[in-house]
């Protein structure tokens, strides 16, 4: 598993150097690249609308909180290609969270599902 990052409030606010937290792109892998994965869609609404409420449940040894601040502050990022910081939140996402359900500020819902599960646990 990828170590979570701990960043301090001014990355999360200000994440102007994230990318030497995250695997390079060609490092990530090709599943991941493009909208055919679970967490795809979790990156639309955050990135396009925000969210309303999300529900998240963390793989074993992981801090939810510090994960999530890590993911938001990528989502957030102007380091980044759009692309490589999309298959990077897809991918971390997947490494750090069994499952994340969700609320788009736009009332719709979603979950993903990783570190195979079918549903939350």
């Amino acid at each position: 598993m990828i170590k979570v990052p701990n960043l301090s409030d001014a990355d999360v606010v200000f994440p102007a150097n994230i990318s030497q937290h995250i695997p390079s792109y060609e490092d990530i892998p090709s599943e991941f690249k493009g909208y055919n994965n679970p967490y795809s869609k979790l990156f639309e609404d955050l990135f396009y609308h925000g969210l309303h409420s999300r529900e998240l449940f963390p793989c074993e040894g992981v801090d939810e909180k510090v994960a999530w601040r890590a993911l938001y502050a990528l989502a957030s990022s102007f380091d980044l290609k759009h692309e490589h910081k999309e298959a990077a939140f897809c991918f971390l996402a997947n490494e750090w969270f069994c499952a994340i359900e969700w609320v788009s500020s736009t009332m719709a819902k979603g979950k993903a599902y990783s570190c195979g599960t079918t549903g939350a646990p």
